[in-house]
């Protein structure tokens, strides 16, 4: 499976690879004193492939000091020290009930250092406290966490302390929705917890990886999707197209309503490229209003050409064309339910082609505003249907 790797220089405790599999984006900080990585914000969107497969994984590869070297319990060695915070999206279209997160070390087994403060033996997290594990849109907290180390003991909550052994994994039991976003914070005074693993002298250094998995899915197994849908989610990780990515694919905007503005969905087309994807929903999920519904970009020297057409229902889409993008609505397009959409560019200078029919609900009160691009073309084929006149289609 694709993925990203990264490599940071952690200064004294060495340089580091970490490969990330797909649907999983770290993002680094530096000490800007010395430039060396002290921090981690880790995204993981939990999907139906790794639900299914246990051994998905970030791995964390460290420094070999010693290829003959041994553990010497009670002695300290450099290594990865991350100040880190963690949050997991329930991609998978049902509730899950309990995520567990671990540590698992590349080689020896693990637990006989459980005693020291900063085990040898095994990678492991500090200052992990009982309110560490929260929803994101609620902000409720899963008080249910239980933290074990390496030999399966249970694990200490808070600082690393002696004979007070450190924790390797995390379960938690409560229930998170689909959409939902499972986070993790710490009681570091930055709001994170350390993620901790000394260069161990032997043949894989302090080498790990990090995993997850649900306990259970109370509602059955997730359905494998549909492989030409593509579900969009919140602009902090927006979903980026390469050109031609598109092309064929369904693209549904996701995730719940009310969300904080950097949640809600974002769709960027890449610049120079050319994508012709089959549809673009929009779909809020609120009765009786609508909300708004994040963005879709196209960067500069783009073109999309939506075959399908877009649909809107109960939603507020903005669209954000580079001047020297076009988007072309082919096929029926649909606004309904209170919907509205806006396209904007720089200096007014975007392109949009109706070459198919847009119809405005005709139940009223949607709208479409197309007077913030310069060119707004209609093909001999075209249709614009709306309400009833005086209704504020425009």
């Amino acid at each position: 499976m694709p993925g990203t790797t990264y490599v940071i220089n952690t200064g004294p405790g060495g340089t580091w690879d970490v490969d990330a599999p797909e649907g999983v984006s770290i993002a680094f900080t530096q000490d800007p004193s010395t430039g060396y990585t002290t921090g981690a914000t880790i995204f993981i969107d939990y999907t139906y492939q790794q639900f299914i497969d246990p051994k998905t994984a970030i791995h964390f590869t460290g420094p070999v000091t010693d290829p003959n070297g041994k553990i010497e319990p009670g002695k300290s060695f450099p290594g990865l020290v991350l100040q880190t915070t963690l949050a997991l999206r329930n991609d998978l279209g049902v509730p899950i009930t309990g995520m567990s997160l671990g540590l698992k070390n590349d080689s020896m087994l693990p637990g006989t250092d459980v005693n020291n403060p900063h085990p040898d033996d095994y990678a492991h997290f500090h200052q992990l406290v009982p309110t560490s594990v929260s929803d994101r849109l609620t902000g409720n907290v899963d008080s249910s966490i239980k933290l074990f180390a390496a030999n399966l003991q249970p694990g200490v909550f808070g600082p690393p302390a002696p004979n007070a052994p450190a924790p390797a994994f995390m379960d938690t039991f409560g229930s998170i929705a689909p959409d939902a976003i499972w986070q993790v914070f710490g009681g570091n005074a930055n709001g994170t917890f350390t993620l901790h693993s000394e260069d161990t002298p032997g043949p894989n250094g302090g080498g790990f990886t990090l995993s997850w998995f649900a306990l259970d899915t109370p509602n059955g197994d997730p359905v494998k999707p549909d492989a030409n849908q593509v579900r969009v989610f919140g602009a902090t990780i927006p979903t980026q197209v390469a050109n031609n990515q598109a092309d064929g694919k369904d693209y549904v905007m996701a995730g719940p309503n009310n969300t904080p503005a950097e949640l809600l969905p974002s769709l960027e087309f890449a610049e120079n490229s050319t994508n012709r994807p089959n549809t673009i929903k929009v779909a809020g999920n609120m009765a009786t209003e609508p909300t708004v519904y994040g963005d879709l970009k196209l960067d500069r020297s783009s073109t999309v050409e939506v075959k399908n057409g877009l649909t809107v229902d109960r939603g507020v889409l903005t669209i954000r064309e580079d001047p020297t993008a076009q988007l072309n609505l082919l096929g029926d397009s649909l606004i309904k339910n209170l919907s509205s959409v806006a396209v904007t560019s720089q200096d007014n200078r975007g392109h949009v082609v109706l070459d198919g029919k847009l119809t405005l609900d005709p139940a009223g009160g949607n709208v479409i505003d197309l007077m913030k691009v310069l060119r707004q073309s209609l093909s001999a084929k075209a249709t614009v249907s709306t309400a009833a006149a005086g209704a504020p289609g425009r």
